[in-house]
């Protein structure tokens, strides 16, 4: 599975655009638990990552001085970190699904 969450954008908060594998829409995350509580965090993504190939998330944000072009990128191998955000996409694509 390939996630992205794009926390900054031509968007308005308390919306992120969500892709899962290929498929993306605009999901509202405010309030829900995760990476994303912390207003530096600019993207969290789930895949494969490294030379290994191996499994895991990445959560990029601006760097403590809050220079826009620095970002730092912290990983992390626990998929629950986002499950809130997991379980607001599939309500919102089902939601899409069923107004369609």
């Amino acid at each position: 599975m390939k996630i992205f969450i794009d926390a900054v954008g031509s968007h308005d908060p308390p919306f992120c655009h969500v892709i899962v594998d290929g498929v993306g829409t605009l999901v509202d995350l405010a309030g829900l638990p995760g990476p994303l509580t912390d207003p530096n965090v600019i993207a969290v993504e789930w895949g494969f990552f490294g030379q290994n190939y191996t499994e895991g998330g990445m959560i990029s944000r601006r760097s403590a001085n809050n220079a826009s072009s620095l970002v730092e990128r912290v990983p992390f191998s626990d998929i629950g970190m986002i499950g809130h955000y997991l379980t607001a996409y599939k309500r919102r694509i089902e939601h899409i699904q069923q107004v369609t």
